[in-house]
């Protein structure tokens, strides 16, 4: 879970009054506060709020994370003391329904040591920009039907409730959209390190699969098995050739649409996976 260190400069005094408006966002929220939340946890009208909680802001007890949405800083935190943010609560408070994936999923779970600078976001929300930055955090943001809200765990955050990808579905997700696991060469480096795991499991993989309906999702992960020596069982294999369809698929399709035909596993190679196996 990638966390962001800010420097508060200038922070000011604070009054009893005030300290006890904070006191009561810190205990009623998980460190995020909406204008909406602050008005029914203060029972303040929400002029008022509006102008609060800026000016909390300008004083550097709280952090404007987008308009209207705000982080709380401790309140033992000093003058130009470090305190950190979490982007994973901040993309729940959001986008959500929603759930972390992709490579950050993979990077939980312990799949990759590769960080990467934005967080995957699965949301059912349709948003205008896939790529967008809130203060200090970046976001990509993948729409998702809810009935491909499945194979997803809870994790806590203090008194927060965030969802993640679960080990399979996190293969799932990053086979159905390589960019999102940080391209077909970084996802052969997840798929191996997922199966000589203890999260390995065929059966769950290929479930999640048939859920998809998306054929090229099995493709991608035979050919990548092959070509990557991954140690699976006997009959993997032969289930996944089974499944597949007869339809050509890219291997990348964020990648230029042209390369070799892997009649086996009827993939179009549009990317160079040798280099980095060797």
């Amino acid at each position: 879970m990638n966390r962001i260190t800010t420097q508060i400069n200038a922070k000011k005094g604070i009054s009893a009054e005030y300290r006890e408006v904070l006191t009561k966002l810190h205990r009623y929220t998980s460190g995020l506060v909406t204008v909406q939340e602050a008005e029914k946890i203060l029972e303040l009208p929400k002029g008022k709020v509006t102008k609060l909680l800026p000016y909390l802001a300008s004083s550097g007890w709280l952090k404007r994370i987008k308009r209207g949405l705000y982080l709380l800083i401790p309140l033992e935190a000093m003058s130009s003391s470090q305190w950190t943010a979490n982007d994973w609560l901040v993309a729940t408070k959001i986008f959500a329904p929603c759930y972390i994936g992709g490579w950050n999923a993979a990077h939980h779970w312990g799949f990759t040591d590769q960080l990467f600078n934005s967080t995957v976001v699965f949301s059912s929300h349709r948003v205008r920009k896939k790529e967008t930055r809130l203060g200090d955090f970046s976001f990509i943001i993948h729409t998702v039907k809810t009935a491909r809200f499945f194979g997803i765990e809870t994790i806590w955050q203090g008194q927060s409730k965030i969802l993640v990808s679960d080990p399979s579905r996190t293969i799932v997700d990053i086979l159905d959209t390589p960019s999102l696991g940080g391209g077909i060469r970084h996802c052969l480096e997840i798929l191996n390190d997922y199966f000589s795991s203890k999260y390995s499991d065929e059966k769950k993989l290929l479930d999640y699969t048939d859920k998809f309906n998306n054929k090229a999702i099995v493709k991608r992960l035979g050919f990548l098995i092959e070509e990557g020596k991954i140690n699976v069982s006997a009959n993997f294999i032969e289930k996944c050739q089974n499944i597949q369809n007869r339809g050509f698929a890219y291997l990348d399709p964020s990648l230029p649409h042209s390369g070799k035909k892997n009649k086996r596993w009827n993939l179009i190679v549009n990317a160079n996976i040798n280099d980095f196996i060797g």
